[in-house]
């Protein structure tokens, strides 16, 4: 099983992310209803993994909060584009869950991760080289941002790939204290 932690998006915030969205060629959007931010990618896991990280992650003992999406980007930065996504603006909750969620990921026996965090939602993966028509639209969004939403949980998400594309399935989700 192919598993990944992730904050869910409020509908709200998935539509206006949604509203982006433009017909560019070399560019294949996500459909909306897989927007997240990625805490942890844990990959394939094994039942007994499963079962030792559920456990552990009932144990985040941490407050509710706000987070906002702000602006464009690509991975990798320098270079050829892969992937167009969408930031979020700098949180001391956000990195506190994220460390939280890694370190009880690293514990139930899952890789750490090293590169630095990152909060992003993918919005599309670029399937060629980058045209003048994605810098554009890069550019004409890049001061682009959400209404603040309220974050009350996180959620243990499993990862189906088909050649139509990856389908995510939340199998738990994890409330924050009010």
């Amino acid at each position: 099983m192919r598993l990944f932690i992730a904050i869910p998006l409020p509908d709200s915030t998935k539509q206006a992310l949604e509203n982006l969205k433009n017909p560019i060629d070399s560019i294949r959007w996500q459909p909306s209803h897989q927007f997240h931010i990625t805490l942890k990618f844990l990959g394939e896991t094994t039942e007994q993994q499963l079962q030792r990280l559920q456990a552990q992650l009932q144990s985040v003992n941490q407050s509710t909060f706000n987070l906002t999406v702000q602006g464009l980007g690509t991975f990798p930065k320098k270079g050829k584009p892969r992937v167009i996504w969408a930031g979020v603006e700098k949180s001391t909750a956000l990195e506190q869950l994220q460390q939280n969620v890694e370190g009880i990921s690293v514990g139930v026996g899952f890789e750490k991760e090293t590169r630095s965090f990152t909060p992003h939602i993918t919005l599309g993966k670029v399937k060629k080289a980058v045209t003048q028509e994605v810098e554009l639209f890069l550019s004409s969004c890049s001061d682009w941002g959400s209404e603040e939403f309220f974050v009350d949980r996180f959620a243990l998400y499993a990862s189906h790939i088909s050649s139509s594309g990856a389908r995510h399935e939340v199998i738990k989700s994890y409330f924050l204290n009010e």
